[in-house]
């Protein structure tokens, strides 16, 4: 019989180290596992081996039924931890099957991310009007995020051996993950 705790400790510890998950995911399983946890133990269930699709289910009632109700994404993100902790319990054997399979996350609305418009950013730029070196760096910064599409942390982590070619820049996402991403002529003459 593996505890509950113990089994928790290893699913964080592998989605950490051997999945290589960034600390803010890792730490957001840690939180939807605690929350998960916290159901089973008040519903008497103390061991992996224990828990049961009744269990899962009702841990989803609960999220979707709290007193203040958890949005669909952040159900959504907390049954996939979930999902995948099962998964890995299964994998590693701690358990005979994956009860978790049938708990399906809410469907979540697909929308399209709102851009800026031209007359906004114009707004934004003229606020970095001046020749002092702030207000230079700040006028390269959002020139370089608004003409590559980069997450402030992308391009924060920016190195001078990013820049491939005059116009092309490499960043590094989520996850590691590369992407190769033209820079346009307003960015290059900012920076």
């Amino acid at each position: 019989m593996t505890a509950l705790s113990i089994a928790v400790d290893r699913y964080v510890r592998h989605v950490s180290i051997e999945r290589g998950l960034a600390a803010n995911t890792v730490q957001a399983y840690r939180r939807d596992l605690a929350a998960y946890r916290d159901t089973l133990t008040r519903r008497g269930i103390e061991t992996a081996e224990g828990i049961s699709s009744a269990d899962v289910t009702a841990f989803a009632h609960e999220l979707r039924t709290r007193e203040q109700p958890l949005t669909a994404s952040s159900v959504a993100r907390m049954l996939s931890s979930v999902r995948t902790f099962h998964r890995f319990l299964l994998e590693e054997s701690l358990v005979m099957m994956d009860v978790a399979t049938e708990a399906t996350p809410p469907k979540l609305p697909t929308r399209l991310p709102k851009a800026i418009s031209i007359e906004q950013m114009a707004s934004v730029l003229a606020a970095t009007d001046g020749d002092d070196i702030q207000n230079l760096r700040d006028k390269a910064l959002l020139e370089l995020l608004y003409a590559t599409g980069a997450r402030v942390s992308e391009a924060v982590a920016l190195n001078v051996d990013d820049v491939i070619e005059s116009d092309v820049v490499r960043l590094f996402g989520k996850g590691g993950k590369q992407r190769i991403v033209p820079v346009g002529s307003f960015a290059r003459t900012a920076i």
